[in-house]
């Protein structure tokens, strides 16, 4: 009967792969400082700003390798439940400095890249199948899909949404583009969650 399908293999948490978070963020911060840099705003931060931008970005990516670490989906979610706040917050505080929300997610999509680039080299250096590779990249690629619409909530200071008993990829709708007439009564698309 090995014709039947036996159902998805479960994903490989990172420390079965031979890695520790210690070893990613290490090799994530060094791609990071080889990259463009996040844009002019940045560079206008005195250090205290810089530092407070600093904090949530740690809870995203320690939410980030606990939930590709866990043993179980709630365990995930549980790991995920701060760095979704924790972007919210950063939303938050963007909008506070003035930062329009396509700067906020281009400077978002600029950290996100070489997480993934990181899990790239991972999978590449512990041999993963295609499959495996790709379930890793996909996990990880879902989880900044919501991280990102957290920033956004955050940004247009919408409720936090609790996290979902189980992962699942966002729909077309999770993602709403803030509306470009401010005062126009429709606001286009509702965020996941967002009630009328």
């Amino acid at each position: 009967m090995g014709l039947l399908p036996t159902g998805p293999r479960p994903r490989r948490r990172l420390h079965e792969l031979g890695e520790t978070p210690e070893r990613i963020v290490r090799q994530y911060r060094r791609e990071l400082s080889d990259s463009a840099s996040p844009g002019d705003w940045v560079r206008d931060l005195d250090e205290a700003d810089r530092e407070t931008f600093r904090e949530p970005g740690r809870q995203i990516l320690t939410g980030v390798l606990g939930f590709l670490d866990a043993a179980t989906p709630e365990e995930s979610e549980r790991s995920l439940a701060g760095a979704l706040d924790a972007s919210a917050r950063y939303g938050s505080m963007a909008e506070a400095r003035g930062m329009g929300i396509d700067v906020a997610t281009e400077t978002f999509l600029q950290f996100r890249i070489p997480f993934l680039h990181e899990l790239g080299r991972i999978a590449r250096r512990r041999r993963l199948r295609a499959d495996e590779a790709m379930d890793l990249l996909l996990a990880a690629s879902r989880l900044f899909d919501r991280l990102l619409v957290a920033l956004i909530r955050g940004h247009r200071d919408l409720p936090a949404v609790a996290p979902a008993a189980t992962p699942s990829a966002p729909t077309p709708l999770d993602v709403a583009v803030p509306d470009p007439v401010p005062g126009r009564s429709s606001r286009g698309p509702r965020l996941a969650g967002e009630t009328a």
